[in-house]
Parts: C-alpha cells; sequence; structure tokens
C-alpha cells in the first residue's frame, strides 16, 4: 500500500478519534492541600494526561473544574486508580510536582510516572527504580548489553529489613506485575497490609467473538510491459459471505480503551473479466479470464474503543495476512483472423502465489446486551497484495480491494 494510502488511514484515526471523543465521568474523590477529601465525579482518561490533570465536578450537570498537581494533594476512582501529587526526581524542574499514579501505598509505596517506576519508604525520598544500559559485554564472540541494575540495588537499600524476600531481588524483573507483588510481600511482611490499588482490575483479558460478514471486492491489475491484455481490464465486482471468529486482548491496568484484535475468516471470490482487443490488422482477440481464490483472512490491529455509551463506537487499524488455502486461474482466448476462429486455452492465466499481505481499516459501533455480551456491526476496508506473479513469473502491480461489513457477537 502506497505511503499516501497509509497517511490517510493515520488522518482518518485522528479525524474518528476526535469526533467521538467524549468524557468519561466516574465516582471519584479529590483530596485537597488541606487534606479534606471531597467525593465527585472525576474524567477517567488513558494516557499521560491524568499526571498533569484532574477534571473534577461534584454534580453531573455541573461544570467540570481542572485542579493542577500544585492545587490538591491526590484524587482518584472508587476502586480503581489513585494519583498523588509529588515532585518527580532528578527532574529539571524541581519545583514543578506531578500525579504519581500510586500502584501500591504502605510502609514501602510504589508509584508509575508516565510508564516509569519508582518507590519510597515511609514517604520519604521517591527513587525511580531503572535498568540502563552502560557498556557492552562480550561473550563467546557476541556482543551483549550491559545493564546497570541499579533498581536491584534501590530495591535492596529500602526493603532490606524483611527477610522473606531478600533472596528474590536479584531475579526480579523491572516490571509493575513484579514490583506491585514484591512491595506488598514487603508491607505484609512488616505487619502492615497497605492498599493494593487497582487489584480487583485483571492484568489482562480476554474477548472472544462470532462473526457473519459480507465482503465486496474487485481485483486490479495494473497494465504494464510485464502483463498480457488479458489481465488489463476490469474485472467485475465479487459479493462474498465471510463467517469468521474473533479475539480481542486487553491489558485494563494500563489503559480500558486500547487492545489488540485478531479476526480468523473463511471466504471465497471468484473474479471474471472477458474483453475483446481490435488491433490494426483485421485481427481481433476476445479474453476470457477467471481468477478463484478460497481464503484463510486473518486481519491483527489496534483497536481504540471510545468511552462507553448506549452506543459505544471504536476504530482498528491493522495489518492483514490472506493464505490461499486453494487457487486457479484460467484464460480461453479467441484468436479471430479473415472470418477464422481459433480457440486456445491455457492452464493459467497468470502465477498465483500462497497468500496475500496488505493493511485494513474499520469502525464500528458496540452495545452491551447483558452482562460482558456484547453485539456490534463494523465497516471494513482492506487492500492487499503480493498474490501473484505474471506468466513470465515476474512482479507487477496488483491489489485486491475489499470493503466489508461485519454483524457479530463478543463475549
Amino acid at each position: 500500500m502506497k505511503k499516501s494510502k497509509i497517511l490517510t488511514l493515520i488522518i482518518a484515526f485522528i479525524f474518528f478519534q476526535n469526533l467521538f471523543s467524549q468524557s468519561d465521568y466516574r465516582e471519584g474523590f479529590i483530596i485537597t492541600t488541606t487534606q479534606d477529601t471531597i467525593k465527585g465525579l472525576i474524567d477517567f482518561r488513558d494516557g499521560y494526561k491524568n499526571n498533569e490533570s484532574c477534571m473534577f465536578k461534584k454534580e453531573e450537570k455541573e461544570d467540570f473544574i481542572i485542579y493542577s498537581p500544585e492545587q490538591i494533594s491526590a484524587y482518584g476512582f472508587i476502586d480503581d486508580r489513585f494519583y498523588e501529587s509529588k515532585i518527580e526526581p532528578d527532574s529539571t524542574n524541581i519545583n514543578k510536582p506531578q500525579f504519581f499514579e500510586v500502584l501500591v501505598k504502605g510502609k514501602a509505596s510504589l508509584y508509575r510516572l508516565r510508564g516509569g517506576l519508582y518507590i519510597n519508604k515511609d514517604n520519604g525520598k521517591i527513587y525511580k527504580l531503572s535498568n540502563e544500559s552502560v557498556g557492552e559485554i562480550k561473550e563467546n564472540g557476541k556482543v551483549y548489553d550491559k545493564k546497570s541494575n541499579r533498581y536491584i540495588g534501590i530495591l535492596k537499600l529500602l526493603l532490606s529489613d524483611c527477610s522473606d524476600i531478600k533472596l528474590k531481588f536479584d531475579n526480579l524483573s523491572l516490571t509493575e506485575r513484579a514490583l506491585t507483588k514484591i512491595v506488598g510481600k514487603y508491607n505484609n511482611c512488616l505487619g502492615q497490609s497497605g492498599i493494593t490499588y487497582k487489584k480487583s482490575v485483571n492484568w489482562v483479558s480476554f474477548h472472544y467473538g462470532l462473526i457473519f460478514g459480507l465482503n465486496s471486492s474487485v481485483i486490479n491489475f495494473e497494465k504494464e510491459f510485464q502483463i498480457g491484455d488479458h489481465l488489463s481490464s476490469g474485472f467485475d465486482r465479487v459479493n462474498s459471505i465471510m463467517p469468521g471468529v474473533s479475539m480481542e486482548v486487553l491489558f485494563p491496568r494500563f489503559s480500558e480503551r486500547v487492545s489488540f484484535h485478531l479476526d480468523v475468516f473463511y471466504l471465497t471470490a471468484k473474479y471474471v473479466a472477458f474483453n475483446t482487443i481490435e488491433t490494426t490488422t483485421p485481427t481481433s482477440f476476445a479474453n476470457d479470464v477467471t481468477i478463484e481464490l478460497e481464503q484463510l483472512k486473518i486481519p491483527f490491529g489496534i483497536r481504540y474503543t471510545f468511552p462507553e455509551r448506549s452506543f459505544t463506537p471504536f476504530f482498528n487499524l491493522g495489518v492483514s495476512y490472506t493464505y490461499h488455502l486453494k487457487e486457479s486461474s484460467s484464460w480461453i482466448q479467441q484468436v479471430e483472423r479473415d472470418n477464422i476462429v481459433n480457440t486456445f486455452i491455457y492452464s493459467r492465466a497468470l502465477e498465483l502465489q500462497g497468500s496475500q499481505t496488505g493493511l485494513w481499516i474499520g469502525i464500528g459501533l458496540k452495545k452491551t446486551i447483558v452482562n460482558k455480551l456484547q453485539g456490534f456491526v463494523e465497516i471494513r476496508y482492506e487492500q492487499t497484495s503480493n498474490f501473484a506473479l505474471n506468466t513470465q513469473g515476474a512482479i507487477f502491480n496488483h491489489d485486491i480491494k475489499n470493503t466489508q461489513l461485519l454483524i457479530g457477537i463478543s463475549f
């Protein structure tokens, strides 16, 4: 797919994100600088905006107020995320606090800020947990990055008064999941249970779906010297049914709106073209070309789901791989000269390869039916190529453009 088309897909994603982007106010609270707690509604946002400000209102019909980390001490959502105003260590602006997401709160506390992980003890100094590359190591003829393991040293410094976890530091990975577990164990070890936020939120969740689709497809060959005129005329549009299954993978602790999406579809398509070519000599050529594909289509991509409403919009963008279960082509040519017609039947019109690759984009709406059961409808556009060679084995420009209507349920 050309760069201009890829750019168009990106622009379309930004357009629909702005078009459907709405506030998502949920029950929460703010803690003032005088440690008063005020309950109300807070805009639930993904990304780093939560580290910069809090959009709060006491009642649904009221206008929201934007609070900065200088104006309040903390804010949070009921049974979900919690943020505290703190100054980032080693920051160039030591007077500008930010909202750190609190992962664990106790004698030892674990925080996250813009993807980085931080820790402190007894509400003291905050340390950034990092593992920078500090050089290279050559071993058995191979070169490896040498890591600082700085985070392990900090954990040993702060948490070594719990003998139960001392031996676990050296093999500990620098991930939110591993550190949340070890800090929670440390607090329990010292007789302080502490609070682990987002405890009821899954680290990963899966949703599966059944899909019925309609696919409208057209195949195109760009006329060049590498191909014969039998492929240069327009092929008829083909409509096919397209049953399939889907799987969506979410990481709710990091984002409720961005997920990975995978589909598997089965479909067949029979493309037919007929043309007549007149020449300057008293000879004409009539070409009848058929291309048949039995396909297993596997689109994979990223889905962005907008804040939940009665009908919730979503947007998909990704790559597509299509495996040919069967492929065939035929070419019947009639040559007329001096009122004599000769018919030539060729075993193939072109050399078909075993697969296609391409890009796809889709927009849709979904609605909750009951509990986790949802119904959805989606419109997609897909363009694939790299599925054919000409009869001499040369590569030429070609593609298949698919417009798809999908209806299904997910659970």
